[in-house]
């Protein structure tokens, strides 16, 4: 797992890198993911399909 920070007009910096097992970091992975898509939910738009005149 690497981290840093970004900088203007060059590629990140890289301040720190973890190595762990691959298990241990899909576990992670899919944590996150979960973390970053729960809330949101899918929805249609009023009036999709209709044609506004």
């Amino acid at each position: 797992m690497d981290s840093g920070r970004p900088l203007t007009g060059a590629p990140p910096l890289l301040k720190t890198r973890k190595h762990m097992r691959r298990n241990d970091a899909r576990k992670l992975w899919l944590a996150r993911k979960e973390r970053a898509t729960s809330g949101w939910r899918s929805m249609v738009a009023e009036g999709a399909g209709e044609a506004n005149t």
